[in-house]
């Protein structure tokens, strides 16, 4: 593996410890990235190695993910998430910054946006649809199911594989977009060397729970609304959602919609020489280039 452009730092929030990267210049304008369920921060480094002259950024490590720690019990829920947010932040001494998120980043970005519409001064959400509708009527079947699967009895484990090459080879299967020596970059960072010898996932298996709280299409719509910072939804034309990007799907005001070609749903890993070039262009657009 080539040498690292990013330093590796910890914050303790309460009940976990948080890993985070961080390349450029304290002092520059801040970005924070904020990547999507079972990923990792390290799915940044080719977006964040080609703005770090111009940007102070930080990827963070959603509590559950990678080098982080994991939650007590099941605390992977939007309003913790939204809470480690504001404990980074706070450690990082920021207080308005540009905001960038994918897949469920996305929607703890546009949550956090709209719970402090002050201090975000730009959004790039890629592909942040909210949650899957769940009506009143699912919540006992839906906490029956988290609860029975979360009993130590019937609890799973992560996958385990014999070599580092394996681990490799599950991320290249995952998405054969993955560009020359990012699949092993994510296993090294995304996996881990057990006594055995053998090797498996840094993530929280608790996080494939069923999630106990029932969110809906309404609670997010109130947080958007809400949102004041210039607002751009980034859709990877070759992404297994991109046929539900349609404009009235989000109430977002001004929002604009940008498609990346030769991308998938992990845009920032498939094509991050373009969605740099969309970041670098909404921000000249919004007067802050």
């Amino acid at each position: 593996m080539g040498g690292a452009t990013y330093s590796e730092n910890y914050v303790d929030v309460d009940d976990v410890t948080l890993h985070y990267l961080e390349w450029g210049t304290r002092g520059s304008t801040p970005v924070l990235l904020l990547h999507g369920y079972l990923d990792i921060a390290h799915g940044w480094v080719p977006f964040a190695e080609q703005i770090q002259d111009d940007y102070h950024v930080v990827a963070l490590n959603f509590r559950g993910h990678g080098k982080s720690g994991w939650g007590q019990g099941y605390s992977y829920l939007f309003f913790n998430y939204v809470y480690d947010i504001v404990q980074l932040l706070e450690h990082l001494q920021w207080d308005r910054f540009v905001l960038v998120g994918h897949s469920m980043g996305a929607n703890c970005a546009s949550v956090f946006a709209g719970t402090y519409p002050e201090r975000v001064t730009h959004l790039l959400l890629l592909e942040g649809f909210g949650v899957p509708g769940v009506t009143a009527d699912e919540a006992p079947e839906r906490l029956a199911k988290h609860v029975d699967r979360r009993l130590p009895s019937s609890r799973k484990t992560n996958k385990v594989f014999e070599t580092f090459d394996d681990v490799v080879a599950r991320i290249r299967k995952n998405n054969p977009r993955y560009p020359e020596g990012h699949a092993e970059m994510l296993a090294e960072h995304g996996a881990f060397q057990q006594d055995d010898g053998s090797w498996t996932w840094r993530f929280d298996a608790n996080m494939r729970l069923p999630n106990p709280v029932m969110y809906n299409m309404e609670q997010f719509r109130a947080f958007w609304k809400r949102i004041q910072a210039p607002t751009v939804q980034v859709m990877g034309t070759e992404s297994y959602l991109a046929g539900f990007a349609v404009p009235e799907h989000w109430n977002i005001p001004g929002m604009k919609i940008e498609e990346i070609q030769d991308a998938g749903h992990m845009i920032q890993h498939d094509n991050a020489d373009a969605l740099v070039g969309v970041f670098r262009s909404f921000l000249s657009e919004a007067g802050a280039e």
